[in-house]
């Protein structure tokens, strides 16, 4: 039987997992956590991880087999110029959008690079939105 959370992403995302042809690889569902889940989608191209963390909806994706190896979507929204603003939804719509610039990106010839330079990205977003997050201690 499918959860709440299940039933939701799978509307909210169907679209694009029909059009490429998306398979579900794994869900977990943990409801004496504050009821977190987590579904692992795989396509021919790359993985997407769509999660629940209390009533945070994420999504973060990967290469194929990257297990753990995953980047926050809401992140990647930001390196390829668009915002996010906090709804669920806009996650569907820019891989709908962008899914040809995100399978070469996380293709296993492209993946290196564009985590190298991703990297760098999240690393400047971060240290412009806390300025002072590496200051030293006196």
């Amino acid at each position: 039987m499918k959860s709440d959370f299940e039933r939701s992403i799978i509307r909210q995302f169907s679209g694009v997992l029909k059009k490429h042809n998306f398979r579900l690889v794994a869900s977990e569902c943990e409801p004496e956590a504050f009821d977190n889940s987590q579904m692992t989608f795989e396509s021919e191209d790359f993985l997407l991880r769509i999660y629940r963390d209390r009533s945070y909806i994420g999504v973060d994706v990967g290469p194929r087999g990257a297990g753990d190896d995953l980047v926050p979507l809401e992140i990647v929204m930001e390196f390829f110029g668009c915002k996010y603003a906090g709804d669920s939804r806009e996650f569907a719509d820019f891989i709908g959008k962008k899914y040809d610039h995100l399978r070469v990106a996380l293709s296993p010839s492209g993946y290196t690079e564009f985590k190298a330079t991703f990297d760098k990205f999240a690393g400047t977003r971060f240290l412009l939105k806390h300025p002072g997050a590496f200051r030293r201690q006196n």
